[in-house]
């Protein structure tokens, strides 16, 4: 996955994502210093300029390095501009989160550090961050749908993150696809949004599936394909 500074915290910044590849999905999206939840219209090769197929070129060399990979999320986003590029029988780990746990996620970061007072003074400002959340999740997950309906059954495997974070059968199930052993390197404590019920979260989720039909439907069929991958794979 690359190398890594393991006296760096998740929340100081390292999120283990590649920096070669995290510079080229940023540059194919347009994306530097831009908010994440602002992108999430999906890339496709056709969309790609030459200087484009460039930073793509040179991002990927290091799969000649043999058994590789990177993680980033907006790869959701840009995964078809990188297919021609990836070896052809790379496989895929792709993690299902719920809605609301991703809203909860940001609705903290946002209120992190502010007083009580501040907190319901710009707490007006929970509205449109929370569309642009479930706006970026619904396009995200429903490119993953399309990105799997691409590849063979044993290319690919789904997680459901709350299910993943705890015990070990989903971990042993993800060495099982690996074949090999692997670190535990999870974290319950880093486990910080867990599912909850949320009032403006319902609602946006309403207006979603009035907007977005087909994306919004796309990302709960994720769900079912979670499971039924389990099923399968367990």
């Amino acid at each position: 996955m690359g190398t890594f500074d393991s006296g760096i915290t998740y929340d100081k910044g390292n999120k283990f994502e590649r920096a070669e590849t995290l510079a080229a999905n940023k540059t194919l999206l347009n994306a530097w210093g831009v908010f994440s939840v602002d992108v999430f219209h999906p890339l496709y090769p056709e969309d790609l300029a030459n200087k484009d197929k460039n930073t793509i070129e040179n991002a990927i060399d290091f799969i000649q390095e043999g058994d590789q990979g990177f993680k980033d999320p907006r790869t959701c986003l840009t995964y078809f501009a990188w297919l021609p590029y990836l070896p052809e029988n790379h496989r895929i780990i792709a993690v299902y989160r719920d809605p609301v746990e991703l809203w909860l996620r940001y609705k903290r970061d946002f209120l992190s550090g502010r007083s009580f007072f501040s907190g319901i003074i710009k707490g007006y400002r929970l509205i449109p961050l929370c569309w642009k959340v479930l706006r970026a999740w619904a396009f995200y997950n429903a490119n993953i749908y399309d990105i799997l309906a691409t590849r063979q059954p044993e290319q690919v495997i789904v997680f459901e993150y709350s299910m993943f974070m705890n015990g070990c059968e989903e971990f042993n199930r993800l060495q099982k696809f690996m074949g090999r052993q692997l670190t535990d390197a999870r974290d319950p404590g880093m486990f910080r949004s867990r599912q909850r019920k949320s009032f403006l979260c319902s609602l946006m989720r309403c207006l979603l599936g009035f907007l977005y039909p087909a994306e919004n439907s796309k990302a709960y069929s994720l769900l079912k394909y979670v499971r039924l991958s389990k099923h399968s794979q367990g």
